[in-house]
């Protein structure tokens, strides 16, 4: 079933980018990965994004986020938080993350599925 997800995923055409960031404490990667990733959906003009909800996280997620449109100067990019069963395209977000973390052949598995690797 998870292989049938991933290879279904691959066939759309969806591409993710993975943000790593090594060698830093788990309190600084998921800040420092939503930076870069504001950082480059208003380089490339985007106008929604959607993160998942997580009420441990989602106090911070909005500073973070408002935060880094003020600095980039961008008042067109929307986001909002969702769960997972309001916005599929989150699964793949998660399977991609999982299986790139994991390594080996789950790695080799969604490689169709990665678009970019950003080392932070």
């Amino acid at each position: 079933m998870r292989r049938a997800f991933r290879k279904g995923a691959a066939a759309t055409g969806v591409q993710t980018v993975v943000y790593v960031v090594s060698g830093q404490p788990d309190k600084v990667a998921p800040p420092t990965c939503l930076e870069a990733l504001i950082d480059d959906l208003c380089h490339a003009d985007a106008e929604r994004l959607v993160l998942e909800q997580d009420d441990s996280l989602a106090a911070a997620d909005r500073r973070i986020v408002a935060e880094q449109l003020r600095f980039q100067d961008n008042k067109d990019l929307r986001y909002t938080h969702m769960r997972r069963n309001e916005e599929p395209l989150l699964w793949v977000g998660d399977a991609v993350a999982w299986c790139f973390q994991k390594g080996g052949p789950w790695r080799a598995d969604v490689e169709p599925l990665i678009g970019e690797v950003r080392r932070l």
